[in-house]
């Protein structure tokens, strides 16, 4: 069969390669736009299903909060000889310091899976794991057959104190703050009422027995454990809470502990960051402050101070300048032959000791380490050396009058964690292990007084 051309479509016959084209050109972007809906339809759903999962992720985090914490499932972990030297691994490292309760033979230990952990020191092996619903940063507070512990980071905006039975872990009460709280709360001297700070919700004041609220006020952002002052030493009982002010300052406000007003304040450089503590030999209290994150990344700016405030007065007796952030935790150590003497031992994250005069505020020593360090130092008890972990898991034994390393060895990397003691070990957390070194023994150097 023959196909023949009329004269008068040869025009449109030589638009047809141009009109294929257009074809497949609208065809392409039909398909294409198809495709884009099709794509944006899945992204679309996926985006909807992320927002469920995150929406029902938060509901289930309120809702545990509403409720009382529950025990969850303990690991099946091998008994050890705690006899001498032990080790347990451990299946959610430490976040916060470590507590030790003599009658109970338990290291306790908060996380940042939110749990609070339990571990026998009498074979090494889990006894309870309290599940909360944020991370636990504050070191748990023992009081005869009860614990108290704190959650949440600086992003939680809501949180809560848990009160818990020892030895089994029970929860019994709890009460919630619009804020976090990353600090112990401090315990009235008659096991009464317990003082705490709650982030952006300011200071509270609970009763122990119950968690009844008794009073919150909202000084400024509050991260610390406050101090509680005896009326036998100030004229009347007056607790002391270290808070955020303006400017990139800091206010040491004393606050009357039964109805949370303010009796006077005085300010400080830098932002609140050290748990407060009394000099015996001045009765001032010690504080210190800082610019900058905790964390192994030392950033350029960061800086710290060290401060002595007489509560006669109501002022700063000295203030020493710090070349780096405290970590919260600043004891007091004693020296030997020494009674009335303190040093106030600053461990600062970038890797350095510095040891200060607890009431005059002059420099003992400064010991600079090899790596950064995120666990605070402690000095042994009954004995003239600090220890100090290193955040590459090396231990320091240091000498507390020189500042002199006396001895090292390496143990794991990655705490976070100051160490706690027995009568007979001294416990260290690193990110795998829970490991007790006697405190007389096999690698312990022997120092005279």
């Amino acid at each position: 069969m023959r196909l023949y051309f009329f004269p008068a479509l040869l025009p449109l016959a030589s638009l047809l390669p141009a009109l294929l084209a257009l074809i497949g050109a609208a065809a392409a972007a039909i398909q294409s736009l198809r495709h884009r809906r099709i794509a944006a339809l899945r992204l679309t759903r996926f985006a909807v299903a992320a927002l469920l999962v995150a929406l029902g992720l938060q509901l289930v985090k309120e809702i545990r909060k509403n409720r009382l914490p529950s025990l969850a499932p303990v690991e099946r972990l091998p008994a050890q000889d705690t006899t001498g030297e032990w080790s347990q691994l451990l299946p959610r490292a430490a976040l916060s310091d470590l507590t030790y309760s003599d009658r109970h033979g338990l290291v306790l230990f908060g996380t940042r899976q939110g749990t609070l952990e339990a571990i026998s020191v009498r074979d090494g092996t889990p006894v309870f794991s309290l599940a909360l619903a944020e991370p636990v940063l504050s070191k748990p507070l023992i009081a005869g057959d009860r614990a108290y512990i704190g959650e949440g980071l600086h992003d939680a905006t809501r949180a809560r104190l848990v009160a818990l039975r020892l030895p089994d872990g029970q929860a019994l009460w709890q009460q919630r703050f619009d804020g976090h709280l990353e600090a112990s709360p401090r315990l009235s001297p008659d096991g009464q009422t317990l003082f705490g700070c709650a982030g952006d919700a300011g200071a509270y004041a609970v009763e122990a027995a119950t968690g009844k609220l008794l009073w919150r006020t909202a000084l400024g952002h509050c991260d610390t454990t406050p101090w509680f002052e005896p009326a036998g030493n100030s004229g009347e009982n007056t607790v002391f809470f270290l808070v955020a002010s303006l400017n990139a300052r800091s206010a040491l406000v004393a606050l009357d502990p039964r109805s949370g007003q303010v009796r006077w304040k005085t300010t400080l450089p830098g932002q609140p960051w050290g748990t407060l503590e009394r000099d015996p030999a001045s009765g001032n209290l010690l504080a210190t402050t800082g610019l900058g994150q905790l964390g192994p990344e030392v950033q350029a700016g960061e800086t710290g101070w060290s401060h002595s405030i007489t509560l006669k007065w109501r002022a700063v007796a000295w203030s020493r300048k710090l070349p780096g952030i405290a970590l919260t935790s600043s004891p007091l150590v004693e020296l030997p032959g020494r009674d009335s003497a303190r040093q106030v031992l600053h461990t600062l994250k970038k890797g350095e000791l510095h040891a200060l005069d607890a009431t005059k505020g002059n420099e003992y020593w400064r010991l600079k380490l090899p790596g950064p360090i995120l666990s605070s130092s402690r000095q042994l008890p009954g004995s003239p050396l600090l220890l100090a972990l290193g955040y590459d898991g090396t231990l320091f034994w240091i000498e507390t009058v020189s500042g002199k390393i006396a001895a090292r060895r390496y143990l794991s990397g990655e705490s976070s964690s100051a160490p706690a003691f027995s009568s007979a070990h001294v416990f260290f957390a690193t990110r795998s292990e829970l490991r007790a070194i006697p405190l007389r023994g096999a690698g312990v150097p022997q120092i005279s007084p």
